[in-house]
């Protein structure tokens, strides 16, 4: 039985997302592809079925981050701090 491989517009509809944000998990490492057009300016990729399996579980096992406490603003006090030395 043959392998499957997707191409990266499919797995962009797979992700609901577009092909740069693919390319980009490609291009940075996190998800193997291969290059179908070796030599040549533009690039081919194909994403073979078992990379996809093992990008997914990697991303399963992580925790979403949580978003930055914002820092709160801190309001003016009207002089009563200072010390008068005179």
């Amino acid at each position: 039985m043959p392998e499957v491989h997707l191409t990266v517009k499919q797995y962009a509809a797979c992700l609901q997302s577009g092909q740069p944000s693919v390319l980009s998990l490609i291009r940075s490492g996190a998800l193997r592809a291969i290059d179908i057009s070796p030599g040549k300016k533009r690039r081919t990729w194909r994403i073979p079925a078992d990379a996809i399996i093992e990008f997914e579980s990697r991303q399963a096992a992580t925790k979403p981050k949580k978003p930055a406490k914002r820092a709160r603003r801190r309001k003016k006090q009207s002089g009563t701090d200072f010390v008068k030395y005179f």
